[in-house]
């Protein structure tokens, strides 16, 4: 079957953003799938493995904290996520990019990282901007920070496609929200949820064995117990990391969308070649 591009540079509402983002997936699952087993696959498989760990501690361990944000178990295990998910948003939306830029997506894994890596710091700060200003917004009344969090949504698509600074990125994801603000809280509602609906086949064992533990009362010491406790949880938080490009190329779809509704780039650029 000849390769279809699918045109990122277009208009479209809810009902199609949802469409054509499962149509890119089901288009690119092999070629994307590999990019992120062979570049994010380790640090997700670490990051997942000493998630595991740490909740196996919560679950099994009686004398937990009731504050385990703050110990050092809990600590590093927010600092390996957030280094995975950036790892993995810079590989998907570099793949993306790739993706728009070629004629007929001709490209490989090689082509995605030398692309990617020059980007993964910068993404890691973005994420600790972004995760900040939504913290403080939720701190002071819940709905500053669901409203940040919308405004800022595609920082990361804009960091990629434009090339611009965290802050200016920033500005951009704002810029190109207003006006569309309820729009991109339908889109990333829908997201989230398929995402999670989806996410239930990853968390179901987790969910059993846990509730398993509470039941019966297995003992911290129980080795069995906690390897399959442990294994359940790897599970559980490597499917989510896969899913999660559910919801990012689904903004890639809407940052396009939003820049063609206000700037019609792609519009633009028909026109430049018919002209040529």
């Amino acid at each position: 079957m000849p390769f279809e591009k699918i045109d990122f540079r277009q208009p479209r509402e809810l009902a199609e953003l949802i469409n054509v983002t499962f149509s890119f997936l089901r288009q690119n699952y092999l070629k994307l799938g590999k990019c992120l087993i062979f570049l994010v696959g380790p640090v997700m498989l670490i990051a997942a493995v000493y998630s595991g760990y740490s909740q196996e501690r919560m679950v099994l361990d009686q004398q937990t904290s009731y504050f385990p944000v703050f110990t050092v178990t809990y600590s590093l295990s927010m600092i390996l996520a957030l280094l995975a998910s950036s790892l993995l948003t810079a590989v998907v939306y570099h793949y993306i990019k790739l993706y728009v830029e070629s004629e007929d997506g001709d490209f490989d894994i090689n082509d995605v990282w030398q692309s990617a890596k020059g980007d993964v710091l910068k993404f890691i700060a973005a994420s600790f901007v972004f995760w900040a200003i939504i913290m403080v917004g939720l701190i002071f009344c819940i709905v500053p920070g669901i409203y940040l969090g919308i405004a800022f949504s595609l920082i990361y698509v804009v960091l990629t496609q434009e090339r611009l600074g965290v802050f200016e990125a920033l500005s951009r994801s704002r810029e190109l929200v207003t006006d569309y603000w309820w729009a991109t809280l339908g889109v990333t509602f829908v997201l989230v949820l398929v995402q999670a609906v989806l996410s239930l086949i990853f968390y179901v064992p987790t969910i059993v064995v846990s509730a398993m533990a509470e039941l019966h009362r297995i003992e911290a010491g129980g080795e069995s117990s906690r390897l399959v406790l442990i294994l359940a949880s790897v599970v559980a938080v490597f499917g989510g990391y896969l899913l999660s490009t559910i919801s990012l190329v689904g903004l890639s779809f809407h940052y396009h969308n939003l820049v063609e509704r206000k700037e019609a780039t792609g519009l633009l650029g028909e026109i430049d070649e018919i002209g040529s």
